[in-house]
């Protein structure tokens, strides 16, 4: 039997352990290195580094093993292992200007002789922004943690003189720390805002001795929470509608305000709704009201192909850090394989990519609804003017503008421009998509007699300019111009055959009239009393050219024969005029049988070429007697007489 020592000892990890998740491509700590905070990233490094008992490589004090030294290649890995994840929380603008190093500890030397300012000018540049530092607006988070980062940049900047000996016998060094809270907590009050916190800091500044850091930020964060819950509108009592809202002009004081005064921006629109109505990209009339005066935002960007997704990413999360000072945190898209070849550049900017399981697009259900969104927007804007299939490209980026530039009621009737952006945005220069429009021609290369306007449609609003996007029509091609006189209701491409709604009686098929000559032109009317009769009273006027066209009559017209090479035509007039020439059938089609539908009126071409009585075929009751072809449409009873008329071939 084995005895266990109770006196065991706990199991210790070398420096130069390494586990499945130590690999070079793992980023060990946020945030990576920007060159402004230094001092934030060595300190979440050093503490990463010193959890895996790893920060010795750095520091020297886990020197080079001495070449044939067992230990010498685990020094290497480790050393090499620490040198990536170096690269790695750095980001990329600042990893290719630092020189490379294949030791750990040069490298973190440089970095640190680099980027660590430990001048006057650091920290009188940290003073100036300790004393300018205020909540203006922000939460109490927010504007704690901005004091807090500070803080810490003027404790690195400030070598803490504390005792060292351990013979002081007044605590000084406990001292200090109650002298350096004190002063972190005048700061703390000193910028908050007055008209929510100005009672509880006279309060909390009246408290002798001053409690701690900790104990007044959670007064702060609890008085917040009491005020925000506090609603400034004032309801009717009766009919709970609202009747008017209040203002916070100082602790406890709301001075009341007239609904009519706050809701000034739901005005009436003195424009045309329906003109709105079609520059807006045909929204519902609620949104097409919210706009005055005339008085989730979306990024759409057209790619040739799938290939060019990464780069586009790229420059997208480029332009949102420079131009709202914002970095993205999580990308989410589903499983195509131009967002999955993101992966490496993903975790090296620090961005979580998330990615919907195969088949369930409800998950990424955000995006889906504004695809359809914008489609629905596209769509009616293609439908209003009559555009090609080859403009789905226009339809698509003027939908997105005119989407982030429509008030929504998820965002209180604002838009998602002002949401992005601050201001409400304009819209004196929106038009109808697709209308006519003349553009100034100023290719006339001097010429005084050359037309000063081109005939153009207009194509949406081109990004980074401020103009319109125009497609010329005669030179078939896409400019851009800002001297342009617009017609609004008038679209070149749309047709202008209306046709009109079908009723009951237009689908009555008219009555074959027995005329002796041929329907040139017959205006169809129907009488509605005698059709509520159950009858099918009909009114043909028939008109004749007589000068243009010769009228045939059956006496004119040869009798129809079993052999087609018999068929005479009777000589007429030869008129002279477009379209009236004798055309004579082409010599290579002798041999077939052609042109054999009449061009002749259906019921012209029943009358004079029905073909003879067939014979009776014995029965009483023959069905030719009980079928009629009178409800056929005229280009059906076209086709049926040429195959009635069809003469069988004899001879090939």
């Amino acid at each position: 039997m084995s005895i266990v020592s109770s006196d065991q000892k706990h199991k210790t990890i070398s420096p130069y352990d390494l586990t499945s998740n130590d690999n070079p491509g793992a980023v060990i700590s946020q945030p990576q290195l920007n060159g402004l905070n230094y001092d934030e990233w060595a300190i979440n490094f050093r503490m990463a580094l010193s959890s895996r008992k790893k920060f010795g490589f750095l520091d020297g004090s886990i020197p080079r093993p001495e070449t044939g030294s067992p230990h010498l290649e685990d020094w290497v890995a480790n050393n090499h292992l620490l040198v990536g994840w170096i690269k790695l929380t750095i980001e990329p603008k600042i990893r290719s200007t630092i020189s490379t190093r294949e030791i750990a500890k040069d490298l973190w030397d440089i970095i640190k002789k680099r980027f660590s300012i430990k001048s006057g000018a650091r920290l009188q540049q940290l003073r100036n922004s300790l004393a300018t530092c205020k909540q203006n607006g922000s939460t109490v988070d927010d504007y704690f943690g901005r004091l807090t980062r500070i803080w810490d940049g003027i404790a690195e900047c400030m070598e803490t003189k504390q005792c060292v000996c351990g013979k002081c016998e007044c605590d000084l060094n406990t001292a200090h720390d109650k002298e350096r809270e004190t002063l972190k907590v005048h700061d703390f009050l000193a910028g908050l805002d007055d008209s929510v916190h100005g009672v509880i800091r006279s309060q909390l500044c009246a408290i002798t001795p001053l409690p701690d850091l900790d104990s007044v930020y959670q007064t702060i964060v609890q008085n917040e929470t009491i005020h925000a819950a506090v609603s400034p509108d004032v309801p009717d009592r009766s009919t709970r509608m609202l009747i008017g809202a209040g203002k916070r002009e100082r602790e406890g004081l709301y001075r009341f305000r007239g609904f009519e005064q706050m809701t000034s921006f739901q005005a009436t629109v003195q424009a045309d709704s329906v003109l709105w109505h079609h520059r807006l990209g045909h929204p519902s009339s609620q949104i097409t009201g919210v706009v005055s005066g005339v008085s989730s935002s979306s990024n759409d960007f057209l790619l040739k192909d799938c290939d060019l997704v990464s780069q586009q990413i790229r420059n997208f999360l480029v332009m949102i850090e420079r131009q709202f000072s914002k970095k993205v945190k999580t990308i989410r898209s589903d499983n195509g394989t131009e967002f999955t070849c993101l992966s490496r550049f993903f975790r090296e900017e620090g961005v979580i990519h998330e990615t919907s399981c195969v088949y369930t697009p409800q998950q990424n259900g955000r995006v889906e609804r504004k695809h359809r969104h914008i489609f629905n927007v596209a769509r009616a804007l293609r439908f209003q003017a009559n555009l090609s299939i080859e403009y789905w490209g226009e339809c698509v980026l003027t939908a997105g503008y005119l989407i982030n530039k429509t008030p929504s009621t998820l965002l209180g009737n604002k838009t998602p421009f002002e949401k992005l952006y601050g201001h409400a945005p304009g819209y004196k220069h929106l038009k109808v998509f697709g209308c006519l429009a003349y553009a100034h021609n100023l290719d006339h290369k001097g010429d005084k007699f050359e037309s000063r306007s081109r005939r153009c449609i207009f194509l949406g609003y081109p990004y980074g300019k401020k103009g319109w996007k125009l497609f010329d029509l005669e030179r078939q091609r896409v400019f851009t111009s800002r001297d342009v006189v617009f017609h609004e209701k008038t679209f070149p491409f749309a047709s202008n055959v209306h046709s009109p709604l079908l009723n009951e009686q237009s689908l009555l098929p008219p009555v074959m009239a027995q005329t002796e000559g041929v329907l040139d032109s017959a205006d169809v009317t129907y009488d509605s009393d005698s059709a509520n009769e159950n009858t099918e009273t009909v009114e043909v006027d028939v008109t004749h050219d007589t000068e243009q066209v010769a009228p045939v009559t059956e006496t004119n017209m040869p009798p129809i024969t079993d052999n087609a090479e018999n068929v005479e035509v009777a000589p007429a007039d030869e008129s002279l005029g477009r379209g009236r020439r004798t055309k004579t059938r082409n010599v290579k089609l002798r041999d077939f049988i052609v042109d054999t539908i009449p061009s002749s009126s259906p019921s012209s071409s029943l009358v004079s070429l029905s073909p003879a009585p067939q014979p009776s075929s014995g029965t009483p009751y023959p069905i030719a007697n009980y079928v009629s072809c009178d409800r056929f449409s005229p280009t059906h009873q076209q086709v049926l007489m040429a195959f009635s008329n069809n003469i069988e071939t004899k001879k090939f």
